[in-house]
């Protein structure tokens, strides 16, 4: 592990100092850097001159320190460290031809593989590998709202606003109206509410905001749905709607995005290895290659 990050550095070094590395009679632009008989010329920031940059001065000065600094680092290196250890070309290579690669992978495979997943391809995958989606932790669709409580007659919440909200809270299925209506009190009074009655969330999370106390959540949510308490000067309202217990089998809309990723990926794994076989056997068959006993 070390070693490759050595390399790695070095491979990083080399591609910062490869183009600036004159001998003073190479190149006649204005010269603003040397170490030793390496030379730094003007030429040498053409990109980063042609950039617009408030501050050029200060960016010159910084590449030229930063320049100086690696020639440093590596007339070092190349000076105490073993012939052996400083051949480094095949690695480079390598390395060079692992990005070329990579690039040309990623730009075949965002011109043809198909990145729309429908809900059926969802459905299909899901159906046939629901061994792969068992819970670990238990999870909830809910909704709930966390409201300032105070008993002053003077408080800005009213008793009407407290109990419009419960009501709207604890219906487990609200039309469009009533769910504008409900955004707007919580919006206009609450603490913190959620109310993504579709979504999934792990318990856990839920007990982030709502200070339930309890020892044994399997039980809690097998006997608790419509949940109002007091604490800390505010009043919670909690409707678990629906849940699922660890080792349960978790629902297709909780694992929606995992699906699509593992489909995705399939796709592209499956694209990158037809590729292969077709250059194969296109080389096979042109003579592009030859394999000798």
């Amino acid at each position: 592990m070390k070693y490759a990050r050595f390399l790695l550095g070095t491979v990083l070094l080399c591609l910062l100092t490869v183009g600036c590395l004159h001998r003073e009679s190479k190149n006649t632009s204005k010269k603003l850097a040397r170490v030793y008989d390496t030379y730094l010329y003007e030429s040498d920031l053409t990109d980063l001159l042609s950039n617009e940059i408030d501050d050029s001065t200060t960016a010159i000065q910084n590449y030229v320190n930063n320049w100086i600094q690696q020639q440093l680092i590596t007339q070092k290196a190349e000076k105490n460290l073993p012939k052996e250890k400083r051949q480094f070309e095949q690695e480079i290579k390598n390395y060079r031809n692992s990005l070329i690669v990579y690039a040309y992978q990623n730009e075949l495979v965002n011109q043809n593989v198909d990145t729309n997943i429908s809900d059926i391809d969802v459905s299909s995958y899901y159906e046939a590998n629901k061994a792969q989606f068992q819970l670990r932790n238990n999870i909830v669709r809910v909704c709930f709202v966390k409201l300032p409580y105070s008993q002053d007659k003077n408080s800005f919440l009213k008793q009407a606003e407290y109990t419009e909200i419960r009501d709207l809270i604890f219906r487990d299925h609200l039309d469009g109206k009533s769910l504008l209506r409900l955004s707007e009190l919580c919006s206009e009074y609450a603490e913190k509410y959620y109310l993504d009655y579709n979504n999934w969330l792990y318990f856990n999370d839920l007990l982030k905001d709502i200070p339930i106390e309890t020892s044994d959540q399997e039980s809690y949510l097998r006997q608790n749905k419509y949940i109002s308490f007091r604490k800390d000067n505010y009043l919670y309202r909690v409707n678990i709607m629906e849940y699922r217990l660890k080792d349960q089998i978790s629902p297709i809309a909780f694992e929606d995005g995992i699906i699509r990723n593992i489909i995705l990926n399939r796709r592209k794994v499956e694209f990158i290895n037809n590729l292969y076989d077709e250059l194969w056997n296109s080389g096979k068959e042109k003579g592009y290659f030859e394999i000798f006993n």
